[in-house]
């Protein structure tokens, strides 16, 4: 490797585990310092594998040091070859690199925006005094210098997310910054957000600089090399084009279209391109097309640029009636959209016609995605009405919210954002099986018929594949196919283009152009401009804007308060390590003794202490009384299943009311709230992120452990939310009316392995900015304790030890109730 080398890869390939092909096998590239690379490719030839290889978060094991050919890492994938970044494999140049992801949730690794930023920082070693300046650089160069540091992630728009991750990224200093399609999840506004605070980066960064994005007019000025993958008749990734951009973009003899590539539009190929690409599409809306999920004769209609036919197999529709071209299908009256009854649009009225494509359009949180699911009958309006045509509803009553599953999935189909939401199966084949066989087919006509479906969508060599491993964009193509299977009537595509390269991308404006040909109302959720410009009959803006068709409330953007950290100023001041050993040692010798004496003194004693610290009595009450409601039960339960005693009150069957069983049961109930109501008072308020501070700096606790159980609890905001999606995409594939234990173990399984999926994400994440890397870490924020603590401490030590003492001397103290 020369010195003047940053990345170079030698034979170098990747499989990832439960796959039978290599994702990048042969490759040889080097990427030489300095340099700011587009890297370009088909989707799946495995861009983001490469990226994920350079930062050193592949396989994560000893994997990458070893000298055998073939190397097996923990996950069970397979390496061989050689990458070396800047001269060293790359867990060990692991800090060299930032690599900034797709999904800008997933980059959010702390609760607040400074501490994000910082997060990398720490994981360098980098002194405290110079983090926080590094921190607010980095959010002054992407544009967010007057936010404050302590605003809650969860409360940034997309592209706010994707500029926090940029910041962090920059603020390490990497002399390799990796780009992992940035601007994929956002709307037009985030893109040029993202794109522009690059700009403003890299201008001043000599980093060496790897983007991978399918469109590249954003870019072009701060890249100086083109690198564009393609593979050879073995199957070997090698790279196909090599150059500046004016050399690569302006090359007539390069097969851009059979590449999958977007010529950017300020190059002259490009309009030649886009000649070709309405010409196809011209020429698919002359051809005698009639979907019906059938496998037909290949017909002739090829992409001159790849040689490919573009719709053959042929899949029709199998059509029960004759849909008039811009009948009504579904219309909203009034509709009023939104959460848990609470609006975000009123008043609004609508309709999707057959045979005719909508377009829902507007920046990303505008409400497109709600608007849509209460459409689809996968969310309960706010008020108003969903009508639906008697063609469509075929004797069903009501609004398609009141539907059975079944009677649903047959009618209206709804392809999620995330297209992990909708996995149900173990194989990619079985996954398109699923529609055919929820409405009627019969187990052997539902496998070929999903094969058709699957050469369609060029996924037919994965049928045997899990949906997990494949790469984004054919998992969007497959949630597209899998909700064809039931034949719609009407079909809502939520960013069906996401990922997708350029002949992948012409493919489903193909099929979506198909479908509403045939009498299906499409209406399609998308930011895409080129989507739009050719597909949309009808568009619909959806914003906060005077001129939208769709007025939405806007997000409340006004400026956070820090949440106080406890209901007491004096239990804030603690350190949060120390107020976690208070409630411990307050509450845990409580379980000794089993006698209502102990109990109630220290319950007593709790009191007055907290009472000491600012928190009254009725002030207290309101934050515990859960555990006040909760607690009879206890007592009721002890009391009639209690243990015999001299005197009986009350016998009837198992129930046995005895002087003992009321003496313990009185016992139980004093005790539970002696154990409870201190420990919630005494951690209510505090910031995780400083409990994990503090635990590893006080504690000493592993940081591994510690940080990451701080990304897991994080990480439950956004689980709920899947749990909610994940019925809904049930719901929307005929699989919701099963009973509610069976659907309940078959979401939780489906939410577990998405939990998995997120944790590796956020793992990833984590990685890519130095967690678990070679250098001793440091802290942004020092946990110190003082003489406060030791106090607090010491009281909290005091109140149980008194009230076990004063119930021995009184002859009460019973062991264990004994």
């Amino acid at each position: 490797m020369s010195k003047q080398s940053a990345i170079l890869f030698e034979g170098w390939g990747y499989k990832r585990p439960l796959r039978k092909e290599y994702v990048v096998r042969g490759l040889n590239l080097e990427i030489r310092k300095g340099e700011r690379v587009l890297l370009l490719g088909s989707s799946g030839i495995g861009k983001s594998t490469l990226l994920c290889a350079i930062a050193g978060v592949l396989g994560n094991n000893e994997a990458y040091l070893s000298r055998s050919t073939q190397r097996e890492d923990e996950d069970g994938g397979l390496t061989e070859g050689d990458l070396l970044v800047e001269g060293l494999h790359p867990q060990e140049a692991r800090g060299c690199c930032a690599l900034m992801m797709q999904d800008p949730e997933a980059q959010m690794v702390l609760q607040r925006v400074g501490d994000n930023v910082a997060f990398g920082l720490e994981n360098l070693g980098i002194e405290k005094g110079e983090i926080w300046r590094r921190v607010r650089e980095s959010l002054r160069r992407v544009g967010l210098g007057d936010i404050e540091l302590s605003r809650s992630t969860s409360h940034l728009s997309g592209g706010q997310k994707q500029r926090v991750a940029l910041a962090g990224a920059i603020a390490m200093r990497p002399s390799i910054l990796l780009l992992d399609e940035p601007t994929a999840n956002l709307d037009p506004k985030g893109a040029k957000e993202v794109s522009r605070a690059c700009h403003e980066v890299l201008k001043e960064d000599p980093a060496t600089v790897i983007l991978v994005e399918h469109r590249a007019d954003d870019w072009l000025d701060i890249l100086n090399r083109v690198v564009i993958l393609g593979r050879d008749h073995d199957g070997m990734v090698k790279v196909a084009a090599d150059g500046s951009p004016d050399e690569i973009f302006s090359d007539p003899s390069i097969d851009f279209d059979s590449l999958g590539i977007w010529i950017p539009s300020k190059f002259a190929l490009a309009k030649l391109q886009r000649k070709r690409l309405e010409d196809q599409i011209r020429a698919k809306f002359q051809s005698d097309f009639n979907p019906n999920f059938e496998a037909q004769e290949d017909q002739d209609l090829t992409d001159k640029g790849s040689g490919k036919n573009l719709i053959a197999p042929t899949v029709k529709f199998a059509k029960k009636r004759e849909f008039e071209r811009g009948e009504v299908v579904v219309q909203a009256k009034d509709l009023s959209i939104g959460y848990s009854g609470k609006s975000i649009a009123d008043n609004v009225s609508f309709a999707f016609e057959s045979g005719k494509i909508t377009i829902l359009a507007g920046e990303n949180g505008a409400g497109k995605s709600t608007l849509a699911m209460t459409v689809s009958g996968l969310m309960a309006p706010v008020g108003g009405e969903v009508e639906v045509a008697p063609s469509l509803a075929q004797g069903l009553k009501g609004s398609p919210f009141s539907w059975t599953s079944r009677q649903l999935c047959k009618r209206i189909a709804y392809v999620f954002q995330n297209p992990e939401h909708q996995f149900v199966r173990n194989t990619v084949l079985e996954e398109v099986m699923v529609g055919f066989l929820e409405t009627g087919s019969k187990k052997e006509e539902a496998r070929n018929l999903a094969h058709s479906l699957l050469k369609r969508f060029d996924l037919d060599r994965y049928a045997a594949a899990n949906p997990y491993t494949l790469s984004g964009g054919e998992k969007r193509r497959l949630t597209v196919a899998s909700s064809l299977a039931s034949s719609p009537e009407v079909l809502i595509l939520d960013e069906p283009t996401f990922g997708q390269d350029r002949s992948t991308w012409l493919e489903i404006v193909m099929l979506m152009r198909s479908v509403a040909d045939s009498g299906v109302a499409v209406v399609a959720v998308t930011h895409d401009k080129e989507l739009i410009e050719f597909l949309a009959d009808k568009v619909l803006t959806i914003g906060d804007r005077e001129d939208c068709d769709i007025k939405v409330k806007g997000p409340n953007e006004r400026r956070e308060k820090e949440r106080p950290a406890s209901l007491s100023p004096l239990l804030s001041r603690l350190n949060p390590a120390i107020r976690f050993l208070c409630a411990f040692v307050l509450s845990i010798p409580l379980f000794l003794s089993l006698d209502p004496l102990s109990a109630g003194v220290a319950l007593t004693l709790e009191f007055l202490f907290m009472e000491g610290c600012g928190i009254s009595l009725k002030r207290a009450l309101k934050h515990v009384w859960p555990i006040f409601a909760m607690a009879p039960w206890t007592f009721l339960a002890v009391v009639i299943y209690g243990k015999k005693g001299s005197v009986t009150y009350f016998e009837w069957g198992m129930i046995h009311v005895t002087n003992k069983s009321v003496y313990l049961a009185f016992a139980t109930f004093l005790r539970v709230l002696a154990i409870a109501v201190p420990a919630v008072l005494l951690v209510l308020g505090i910031d995780s992120t400083d409990l994990a501070d503090a635990a590893s700096q006080i504690l000493h606790l592993p940081e591994r452990f510690v940080y990451g159980g701080l990304a897991g609890i994080r990480l439950f905001t956004v689980l709920s939310d899947d749990w909610l999606q994940i019925g809904q995409a049930r719901r929307s594939r005929g699989l919701g009316d099963k009973k509610k234990a069976v659907r309940f173990f078959t979401q939780s399984f489906s939410l577990l392995i998405l939990s998995i999926r997120r944790s590796t994400s956020l793992s990833t994440a984590m990685e890519a900015r130095g967690f678990g890397g070679n250098e001793k870490r440091s802290w942004a924020r020092i946990s110190r304790t003082s003489y406060r603590d030791w106090i607090a401490l010491s009281i909290c030590a005091l109140i149980p030890t008194s009230a076990l003492l004063l119930a021995y001397y009184c002859g009460t103290f019973a062991l264990g109730g004994k």
